[in-house]
């Protein structure tokens, strides 16, 4: 946990090291349990955890054509369907306009 003397806010770091998140913009996000089997669109790397950033990438990518088992879910405040991998990591359905997986 760190606090910013510029602007008063209180940050924690995630335990993976991967980013920071601003604790008082936080808000639960459900998980939702299920099976989705999903087809990749547009060749995407694993994440380790359910966001869209470089640094959170896994050296597992997915290439068009390919089907990807999920058991969890996250919708994001952006829109973005968060899919996890088993326990190895996380998809995503879009980017923007682009559609990754359907």
């Amino acid at each position: 946990i760190r606090q910013s003397l510029k602007y008063k806010d209180t940050f924690l770091r995630s335990s993976d090291g991967c980013g920071w998140i601003i604790v008082d913009q936080m808000h639960q996000i459900p998980i939702v349990d299920g099976n989705w089997t999903l087809v990749v669109m547009n060749s995407i790397a694993m994440r380790r955890l359910p966001i869209d950033r470089q640094d959170c990438k896994t050296s597992t990518l997915f290439n068009p054509g390919e089907m990807v088992r999920c058991d969890k879910k996250i919708k994001s405040t952006q829109g973005t369907t968060f899919y996890r991998v088993g326990k190895e990591g996380w998809v995503f359905d879009n980017r923007g306009d682009n559609v990754m997986m359907r």
